[in-house]
């Protein structure tokens, strides 16, 4: 299933969870069950691999990197029916995934790093999984669709019947704030609305607005981890920033420091690439800093701290 780097889809290996008996624990079984699992994908043309787990000590240890955080987000009912208009929009019920709606999902994905390139079994499967799944379309007169919403009931023992988002696109600032007034009028007996870890993008565009109604919590959860299976395969597959010209000299080391490998990265006109060499590197990355790179997970003081 490939996801979205630098506005381009890269082949990736996305896997589910797996797990191992507590009475067969400490035979390294799931050392070897990732490697089976990867083989065939990698096989096939993937070049990446990610997978959400639980045990992240033990995925960093082999060699998996979590390049952002991920959180669960929780909003009063009464603050988002506040807080925004929703004025001047066409809301339609989507009949699953339609054409225009996918136009949107693809040019949003390719905004952010990590996002999937959804294959065309994907709305059945979320369906499936999610019978109550209501997806809504948002728009403004006589214009195309600039925002995208699945949301469904659930019950949480703390807090009673929520309003959970599995799904928030918008193209624009006003039309998340047509969304999210929205959710705030959907069911006003429902106290709250939680945003599904899935559903929420490092869109700054909602982000912000969450951040405006000032009493939204965040609750952390097991992240996504990435990790490389083809280093240069992975660099001449993603996409750059077409103004960049540049060439560094690396080295990208095992955890353990004990195998070290020289490169020259080029970048120009929107291609990169990343070609041996026998040259000291200008900056040292393991596998996993690497990763964590390629997503964009460092921020820039980290970074120049990186050289």
């Amino acid at each position: 299933m490939p996801q979205f780097f630098g506005g381009r889809p890269v082949p990736s290996a996305c896997m589910a969870a797996g797990c191992v008996a507590p009475e067969e624990r400490g035979k390294h079984l799931a050392t070897r069950l990732l490697t089976e699992r990867i083989r065939p994908l990698h096989e096939q043309g993937a070049v990446l691999a990610t997978v959400w787990t639980t045990s992240t000590g033990y995925a960093h240890r082999l060699g998996w990197a979590a390049p952002t955080p991920v959180f669960t987000w929780t909003v009063p009912t009464d603050a988002l029916r506040r807080s925004f208009d929703g004025d001047g929009y066409d809301i339609t019920l989507a009949p699953g995934t339609d054409p225009p709606s996918e136009r949107l999902l693809q040019e949003l994905a390719a905004r952010w790093n990590g996002p999937w390139q959804r294959p065309p079994w994907w709305a059945d499967w979320q369906a499936a999984k999610h019978p109550q799944l209501s997806t809504y379309r948002f728009h403004q007169p006589g214009r195309d669709v600039s925002g995208l919403l699945s949301l469904a009931f659930a019950q949480d023992p703390a807090v009673g019947h929520q309003v959970v988002v599995h799904d928030f696109w918008a193209s624009t600032s006003r039309a998340a704030a047509a969304m999210l007034a929205f959710l705030g009028r959907y069911n006003s007996r429902i106290p709250t609305v939680t945003f599904q870890r899935t559903g929420l993008p490092a869109a700054s565009v909602l982000l912000e607005q969450l951040d405006r109604i000032g009493s939204a919590t965040a609750r952390h959860w097991h992240p996504w981890m990435l990790r490389i299976l083809d280093l240069r395969q992975a660099v001449q597959q993603r996409g750059w920033p077409p103004t960049l010209d540049t060439a560094i000299p690396i080295e990208v080391t095992n955890e353990a420091n004990t195998q070290r490998d020289r490169f020259t990265l080029r970048i120009a006109n929107g291609a990169g690439d990343l070609e041996p060499s026998t040259a000291p590197g200008r900056c040292r990355l393991t596998r996993r800093q690497f990763a964590v790179w390629y997503a964009g997970g460092y921020r820039a003081t980290t970074a120049a701290a990186l050289a």
